[in-house]
């Protein structure tokens, strides 16, 4: 595991590469806990060492309602009345029919899009750009090569938190690999 500290050590990028033979990273995402990654972080120790990574690109949406209902904040999606009443007019046969109607405002769905880039010149998540990468390794090989999938993590410092958590499946497809 590498850890990359980034935006002023605000944020910080994981990078969990399963040891080879230990069932990769399905095998790794299934024995995850918050609990399992802090212990980590508490062990890094600050390190200047070789890392290569290749480009890659993460991009998924996922619809929030579901998560949201489970947290038991469901009502967000129940109609609200808005204050207002909207007065349908229809003319049938030359007779005008007036109707009243109370709109409703509520979402169907709530979306959120993820967009992770690294290429050679640091990380991004439009908007925000993350040049200039500074790492810490919990390992002390000399060398760190991710060239098999790994699981990518962006955590928040200042909360102790993950953000995000992202599977890079095949680092092969690129022909560029990001060095530091």
């Amino acid at each position: 595991m590498i850890i990359l500290n980034i935006d002023r050590r605000q944020f910080s990028v994981m990078i969990l590469l399963p040891m080879a033979n230990s069932g990769g990273t399905p095998a790794l995402e299934g024995s995850l806990t918050v609990e399992k990654l802090l212990a980590w972080r508490d062990k890094s120790k600050d390190s200047i060492m070789r890392i290569v990574l290749p480009k890659f690109r993460i991009s998924c949406t996922v619809n929030l309602q579901p998560c949201l209902t489970a947290r038991g904040l469901g009502g967000v999606f129940a109609p609200l009345p808005v204050a207002g009443v909207v007065v349908e007019r229809a003319t049938l046969k030359e007779e005008t029919v007036e109707e009243e109607k109370v709109l409703s405002l509520h979402p169907d769905e709530i979306l959120q899009h993820v967009l992770l880039d690294m290429d050679e010149y640091g990380m991004s998540t439009p908007p925000f750009e993350w040049p200039n990468l500074e790492y810490s390794m919990v390992d002390s090989d000399p060398d760190f090569v991710a060239n098999r999938p790994f699981l990518v993590i962006i955590w928040d410092e200042v909360a102790n938190v993950p953000l995000f958590l992202g599977r890079v499946t095949d680092p092969t497809v690129s022909s560029c690999f990001v060095a530091f």
